[in-house]
C-alpha cells in the first residue's frame, strides 16, 4: 500500500465506510496526547512533531466483493474548508459533491449577503387537519345539549356553498330574543297555564293546561325584569322535566311572579324532545311559532357572550322576513330543518318590504360567515361580538322566528337564554340598539351591521349535509353519557 499523501493546507472530511478513518488538520496543542495510527510504511507508533499543522488521510478497505478478491479504490474529495463534521453514518455536503450526498443542517447563506441575511425563507407550514373529536372530553347536556350530529352541534363543513342575503341596517337596530330555559329537574311541580296571544302573565280566569312542570320558585320571566325587547317577546323555550331527559317546549312561556303559576298562549304547549337526542322535536311543533324548530337548541347561553370559552355550537336569529325572506309557489317559504313558516297573511308577508335586491332566505335557513373572512379585519369593537364572529364562522346560526317591520320590530335579534340580555347590560352593553329615531349608533349596533355584512346562506344545507357537508371547520362535540 502507499504512503499516505499529506495535504498540508486541505480538509479531508471522512467517508462513509466501514473502516475507522482519521481527517483532521490539527496543531501540537491539540494532539499533544494523541497518538498516529499504525501504517504499513511505519510499522509501528511516532509522535506527531510539535505546532506543525498535519493532515492524516487514510485508506481502508472497502467492499468485500465476490470470489474472495479486495479491490482499493481512491477517492478524491474537493477541497472544501469547512470545521470537521461530527462523525456520522452518512457524509454532511453539498448537491455538488456527488450522489448520495445529503445537504447541511444549516441554511445555507448566500456570499453577496451579509451573514445575518437568511436568502432562504422557511417554508410555511401547512393549515392543520380540522380534528375529528373535541380536545374536551365530556360536556354537560344541561348547559350544551343533544348529540354531538344534531343540527345544533354540527360545525360548518368544507364543502357548503354560499349566496349573499344583502343585509343592511335594520330600520329599528338590533336586539334580543329572549328564550325562557329552565334545567332544573328536581324542582317543584308548578302548573302552566294558556291564554290568548298576545297577552303575557298569568291572569285571572286563564285555563289550567293539564301540565305542571318544574320550576324553582324564584324563576321570573316578566316585562320589568330587564330581558325582554319590546312588548311582544317571542319567549320560545323549553323546561327540562323531572326524569332529568325530557325538555317539554313551550311558546310565549312567562312567569312573572316568584312562586306563581307560569302561562303560555293558547297552542303554547309544544312537543317534547330528548336532551340527549338531536335538537328536533318529536311531533308537532317545538317553541318557536315561526319555524316550529327548538326553543332551546341553538339559544346563546348565560356565560358564553361574556365568558372565556368560544361558543361552541350553532345559534339563532329572529330576522326581519318583510325584508329578508322569500317566498315560493305564493306562500311564505320554508327549508330544512324549519317544519313550518308563519303564517300566510299580510301581517306576515315575506319580503314585502324588500327594495332593489331579491330576498333569499327562508324559515330554517343556516347562515354562516364563509371561512376565508378574516375576522381581524372586521375591527370589531366589543369582546362578544368578536366570540360571536367565531361561532358564525364555525357553526353557523339557524332563522327561526320573523321580526319583521309589519310585525311591530324591524330589527333583527340574536336568540339568548333569558338572563343574557341583563348580563350583558352589567358587562355595559345594550343588546337593544332600538331609539326613538329608529336605531342608536352604539359599539354593538356597528359590530352587528359589520357580522350581519359578513353572513350568508348556507345554499346547500341537509339531512344529508348538515353544515354543508365536507370535513368540518372545528371538531365535533364529545358524546353525550347520561
Amino acid at each position: 500500500m502507499p504512503s499516505p499523501t499529506v495535504l498540508p493546507t486541505r480538509i479531508v472530511p471522512p467517508l462513509p465506510l466501514p473502516c475507522p478513518i482519521v481527517a483532521e488538520t490539527q496543531t501540537v496543542d491539540t494532539l499533544e496526547r494523541q497518538e498516529r495510527p499504525e501504517t504499513p510504511s511505519s510499522g509501528g507508533r511516532e509522535r506527531v512533531p510539535r505546532r506543525e499543522p498535519v493532515m492524516i488521510y487514510m485508506l481502508a478497505c472497502l467492499v468485500l466483493l465476490a470470489g474472495g478478491l479486495w479491490a482499493a479504490a481512491h477517492h478524491r474529495e474537493q477541497e472544501q474548508p469547512s470545521p470537521v463534521p461530527a462523525p456520522a453514518p452518512e457524509r454532511q455536503g453539498s448537491a455538488a459533491e456527488g450522489p448520495g450526498a445529503v445537504s447541511p443542517p444549516a441554511m445555507a447563506e448566500s456570499p453577496e449577503t451579509p451573514p445575518s441575511v437568511v436568502t432562504q425563507a422557511p417554508k410555511p407550514k401547512p393549515p392543520p387537519t380540522p380534528p375529528t373529536t373535541a380536545p374536551i372530553r365530556s360536556r354537560n347536556a344541561q348547559q350544551w345539549p343533544f348529540s354531538s350530529d344534531s343540527i345544533w352541534n354540527m360545525p360548518i363543513g368544507s364543502g357548503a356553498t354560499f349566496a349573499d342575503p344583502n343585509f343592511f341596517q335594520p330600520p329599528n337596530g338590533y336586539g334580543s330574543d329572549a328564550n325562557p330555559i329552565v334545567m332544573s329537574p328536581s324542582s317543584p311541580l308548578r302548573p302552566i297555564h294558556t291564554h290568548a296571544w298576545p297577552a303575557r302573565c298569568h291572569k285571572s280566569g286563564d285555563a289550567y293546561s293539564g301540565v305542571s312542570v318544574p320550576i324553582p320558585d324564584d324563576y321570573v320571566v316578566a316585562p320589568d325584569d330587564g330581558n325582554w325587547d319590546g312588548k311582544t317577546p317571542n319567549l320560545s323555550g323549553g323546561v327540562l322535566l323531572a326524569d332529568g331527559r325530557t325538555v317539554r317546549e313551550l311558546n310565549y312561556f312567562s312567569r312573572c311572579e316568584a312562586g306563581g303559576p307560569a302561562s303560555v298562549t293558547t297552542d303554547g304547549m309544544r312537543s317534547t324532545h330528548d336532551l340527549y337526542g338531536n335538537g328536533r322535536p318529536d311531533s308537532f311543533l317545538g317553541g318557536h311559532g315561526g319555524s316550529g324548530l327548538s326553543g332551546v337548541g341553538g339559544s346563546i347561553r348565560r356565560g358564553e357572550l361574556i365568558g372565556a370559552a368560544p361558543i361552541r355550537h350553532v345559534t339563532k336569529l329572529t330576522v326581519d322576513m318583510s325584508r329578508w325572506g322569500t317566498r315560493e309557489g305564493g306562500r311564505n317559504a320554508h327549508q330544512w330543518p324549519a317544519y313550518v313558516a308563519d303564517s300566510d297573511t299580510t301581517s306576515q308577508t315575506y319580503g314585502l318590504n324588500a327594495r332593489g335586491y331579491t330576498p333569499i332566505l327562508k324559515m330554517g335557513s343556516l347562515l354562516a360567515i364563509p371561512g376565508p373572512v378574516d375576522l381581524d379585519s372586521l375591527g370589531l369593537e366589543t369582546r362578544p361580538a368578536r366570540k360571536l364572529a367565531e361561532a358564525w364562522q364555525n357553526y353557523g346560526s339557524y332563522v327561526v322566528d320573523n321580526s319583521g317591520f309589519d310585525t311591530g320590530w324591524g330589527q333583527n335579534l340574536l336568540n339568548v337564554e333569558h338572563g343574557v340580555k341583563a348580563e350583558m347590560a352589567a358587562a355595559g352593553i345594550n343588546m337593544s340598539t332600538y331609539s326613538s329615531s329608529g336605531w342608536s349608533d352604539t359599539a354593538w349596533n356597528r359590530d352587528m351591521n359589520r357580522l350581519f355584512d359578513q353572513l350568508h346562506h348556507v345554499t346547500n344545507n341537509g339531512p344529508g349535509s348538515i353544515g354543508g357537508g365536507g370535513t368540518p371547520r372545528v371538531a365535533l362535540a364529545p358524546p353525550l353519557v347520561p
